[in-house]
């Protein structure tokens, strides 16, 4: 009697175990351990026995304890720590590391898109990106992080945003040897070496190094501000700015001087909070060399010589309002004249 199913009463013989175990009881196989590296049916159907009947094919990563059925597997999955990318597209020239996944991006250069959204009938070219799309539709966030309970479409995003709480930063700059949590994070950052800036704002010209900050530059145009504040609804343009707003309900100040204790909520403030130790003026005026710590400051001060009109300017102002007046031309060194502007003289 076969032992894997009480309901089953075959007896199936050595030569036939392995088909007997998975094609009658191919859900509970799969669910134990699926090896997507043997393709062909037969040996597929060997290696599943021998994983689930034997159990001698787990094995571990020694670089970071992360377990495997089967060592094939491990061999892709070194990868991720090796950086090797073997499978290349005949087309583009993108590089992957497993074949599977080479397959699946073939399917962006023929442009067949055989799966479609019954709901909006957005059409995609793999079904997992089907399965995927449906959660915006049903709202579904199947995956719950453990910690802070925020919750996500696909297990990925879950497994990225985990680096919040771990501070694991995997990507490193190979100019700067800068971290970051996610790729797309290092590959943005790598602009501000390079110096490019392939997205520009139809608006204002602006540049950017990302489409995701060209995005958030254009709310500034729209208005739109999509991240509401649960206690107090207000809204802001990105979630980065919300989140600093939830430190003003919560108390949070995170950031600590190391000199002398003073807690602040943003990075920034401790930033410039540090310059009152250093003595570091950063902010220089062009046109007296006087040194600020703050930008802010700066602009204050520059007002002084914003109100303050060049010699050649006021001695032609003066000149004209004497031609004007009937009066002598003035004579008197006027390098100091102060004039006020009409907001000045209106009081504001």
């Amino acid at each position: 009697m076969c032992k894997w199913s009480k309901r089953c009463r075959q007896t199936p013989t050595p030569l036939t175990a392995c088909v007997h175990l998975v094609r009658l009881h191919r859900l509970a196989l799969l669910k134990q351990a699926y090896c997507y590296t043997r393709e062909r049916q037969l040996f597929l159907f060997l290696h599943l026995f021998k994983i689930v009947e034997i159990g001698r094919m787990v094995v571990t990563c020694d670089l970071c304890g992360k377990k495997w059925a089967c060592a094939s597997k491990l061999k892709i999955h070194y990868r991720t720590h090796t950086g090797e990318k073997p499978y290349s597209c005949d087309q583009c020239g993108k590089t992957f590391s497993q074949s599977g996944v080479l397959k699946q991006h073939m399917t962006t250069h023929t442009g067949v898109k055989t799966y479609t959204c019954d709901v909006c009938e957005k059409s995609f070219s793999q079904a997992g990106n089907l399965t995927t799309h449906m959660l915006i539709h049903t709202g579904e966030k199947p995956f719950s992080c453990d910690q802070c309970g925020q919750e996500f479409r696909q297990s990925h995003l879950l497994k990225t945003h985990m680096r919040i709480h771990t501070g694991e930063k995997p990507f490193s700059c190979d100019v700067c040897e800068k971290t970051f949590a996610r790729p797309a994070c290092l590959v943005a950052h790598k602009k501000t070496h390079t110096g490019e800036k392939p997205y520009s704002c139809d608006q204002c010209g602006k540049e950017f190094a990302t489409s995701s900050n060209l995005r958030t530059h254009k709310r500034i145009h729209t208005g739109e501000k999509p991240h509401k504040c649960d206690q107090c609804e207000k809204r802001f343009g990105t979630a980065k700015e919300l989140q600093l707003h939830i430190r003003v309900h919560t108390g949070e100040k995170p950031y600590i001087c190391e000199i002398c204790d003073t807690a602040f909520s943003q990075a920034s403030n401790l930033k410039k909070h540090m310059r009152v130790h250093t003595k570091e003026k950063p902010y220089k005026c062009e046109k007296c060399d006087k040194a600020f710590t703050r930008a802010e400051t700066l602009q204050k001060h520059m007002r002084v010589h914003n109100s303050i009109m060049s010699e050649a300017n006021v001695r032609k102002l003066l000149e004209y309002q004497s031609s004007t007046a009937g009066t002598p031309k003035p004579t008197q060194d006027t390098t100091h004249v102060t004039v006020k502007t009409e907001a000045q003289e209106s009081g504001l």
